[in-house]
């Protein structure tokens, strides 16, 4: 009969606050808001309206072109019809992922797989997304102006991560192959009624429409990285517990908790 190990960690932390640094966690989280007003100069909007005897539903989407960045009480995400591949290699909807779901990361200078560690969905009335479009892409690159994804600068020699706001036509991205992909256009879009997605996995990066992109936002991708160490510890023993017991309450407590709070933190600074 198969039996199921579970991995032991001993990590050595020095000492401090847990209150604090779990006050610090939340505050950088993964989905903190981004700050800055918006300023479109053109946009063009386009309403579908489907009419039952009941009520009225509307989505609207909103290109903005020429815009300075990011509306309020908009947390860093990715659109919820992001595609992510499968070590089966198999394309899931970000939308559709499950916690525990092996997907491809990078570490270091290869590409490895990882398992899912958490899943944070926040619904917004409205969001403002970046898309980015690639030599490779016929379909971009979908998140939020303060997301942070992988980029070699025009005219730099070295990789770094910067806010999707920061990336200029010209630069480079990278793709689930680390091959160089070209950046040949860049829009902005309102999409209204809709979730936002973030995934957290070990190595704190994702590789979505095949493009290497960060799991953080709102702050630069190392400090965060680092700061949410503790977190990440956390839920990767909650994900071997779940393997080794097959009850995830904890892992859906710490979601909730850390959803509930980001919300409640968003509302309150505004």
């Amino acid at each position: 009969m198969p039996t199921k190990k579970l991995l032991y960690f001993t990590v050595y932390f020095p000492s401090f606050k847990i209150d604090s640094v779990l006050a610090l966690l939340l505050k950088f989280v993964i989905l903190t808001p981004n700050g800055l007003k918006t300023n479109a100069t053109e946009t063009s909007t386009i309403t579908t309206t489907t009419t039952t005897p009941i009520p009225t539903t509307t989505t609207r989407i909103t290109e903005a072109n020429n815009t300075a960045t990011t509306s309020r009480k908009s947390p860093g995400c990715f659109a919820s019809n992001t595609s992510v591949r499968l070590a089966t290699g198999h394309l899931k909807q970000i939308s559709n992922l499950h916690i525990g779901d092996l997907i491809f990361v990078k570490r270091e200078n290869q590409i490895i797989t990882s398992p899912i560690l958490a899943i944070f969905r926040h619904y917004r009335s409205l969001i403002r997304f970046v898309d980015i479009y690639t030599t490779d892409s016929i379909i971009p690159l979908r998140l939020t102006p303060l997301h942070s994804l992988l980029v070699l600068p025009k005219q730099d020699k070295h990789e770094r991560y910067l806010f999707a706001k920061d990336v200029s036509i010209g630069s480079h991205v990278f793709s689930s192959d680390l091959r160089l992909l070209t950046v040949v256009n860049i829009k902005e879009v309102l999409i209204s009624d809709d979730n936002g997605y973030t995934i957290l996995t070990f190595e704190g990066n994702i590789i979505v429409n095949d493009i290497v992109a960060s799991c953080y936002a709102t702050y630069d991708h190392s400090i965060m990285h680092m700061m949410t160490m503790p977190m990440r510890w956390w839920f990767l023993i909650l994900f071997q517990l779940r393997q080794l017991i097959e009850f995830d309450y904890l892992q859906q407590l710490t979601n909730k908790i850390i959803v509930s709070f980001v919300d409640f933190y968003l509302q309150a600074i505004y």
